[in-house]
């Protein structure tokens, strides 16, 4: 078994051998091969039209407008959530740029976008539409937003806010009548009592009508902004373009062209061996594997 195996490493060896000594007598044609493929992908290199880039660094800023106190949002937005808004947003968009990549800058708190062309000219057009664009795209998908969470405001307010409320108050309003009756009675004690009962009530009672008084304000506003979404919307967020780099010159991917110039080569490799082996060659490598692999007689 030991003897069939280094025979066969032996044929396999004596094989590379072989295969390593006609490349090698044959190094000018392999060497004009793959001058010739170098030429060739210089050349298209060369050829292909230079690619450009340039940044724009936007700040997003989330706001509150007058439309979210109504609606009960005290603080803005987080800043990473309206910036992950963005990103998403510039990825569905259309620039004059062939392409635009955005990403957050956390240590600066903008979203930074990078547009490449082969245009260059485009280039400054589209870095000036985007901080536009951006801002449209906020507006509408805030007002989308906007309009479902004032609808669902307007019908929790007016079935269930309003109608607690108010009975609410009913039922304070017959606490306070009970208490006067009880801080009219003889007994001094049961006077004092009763009196000091009908203060804390009245100060509950006025500030009730307050909170009733404010929400159907608020309801009235909700519904008159219902009509007209789009200004609210716009004070949501606030976009401006920080800075802008230079347009510079990046040159034409040339990945794909690599790898075609290096299957090229093995393929020239290859060309080499089937064409210009020596003659006898691949008979004579069957044979050593054959004589390799022999089974040993019984």
């Amino acid at each position: 078994m030991m003897t069939a195996v280094k025979r066969s490493l032996g044929g396999i060896e004596a094989a590379i051998r072989d295969v390593a000594a006609s490349l090698a007598s044959r190094w000018k044609l392999l060497s004009a091969l793959a001058l010739a493929v170098f030429a060739a992908v210089t050349a298209l290199v060369l050829l292909l039209p230079p690619e450009y880039d340039k940044t724009v660094s936007l700040a997003v800023t989330p706001r509150v407008g007058e439309l979210q106190q109504r609606l009960g949002q005290r603080e803005p937005l987080e800043r990473r959530q309206v910036a992950n808004t963005a990103l998403g947003l510039i990825g569905q968009a259309r620039f004059e740029a062939e392409d635009a990549v955005a990403t957050y800058n956390a240590s600066r708190e903008t979203v930074d976008v990078t547009l490449q062309s082969r245009a260059r000219a485009s280039l400054q057009s589209a870095a000036d539409d985007t901080s536009a664009y951006l801002e449209e795209a906020f507006q509408r998908e805030y007002e989308t937003y906007l309009t479902d969470t004032v609808e669902t405001s307007l019908v929790y307010g007016r079935e269930q806010i309003l109608p607690s409320n108010r009975n609410t108050l009913a039922q304070l309003d017959r606490q306070i009548e009970e208490t006067r009756r009880r801080a009219r009675t003889a007994d001094p004690a049961t006077a004092a009592n009763a009196s000091s009962a009908l203060r804390s009530l009245e100060k509950q009672r006025q500030g009730l009508v307050v909170r009733i008084e404010q929400k159907e304000d608020d309801l009235v506003y909700l519904e008159d902004a219902l009509g007209d979404m789009g200004p609210y919307a716009d004070e949501a967020v606030e976009v401006t373009a920080s800075s802008q780099s230079e347009t510079r010159r990046i040159g034409p991917s040339s990945s794909p062209v690599v790898a075609a110039a290096l299957l090229s080569v093995v393929a020239a490799v290859a060309v080499v061996l089937r064409t210009t082996a020596e003659p006898g060659l691949v008979p004579r490598l069957r044979r050593r594997e054959t004589r390799g692999t022999r089974k040993p007689a019984p």
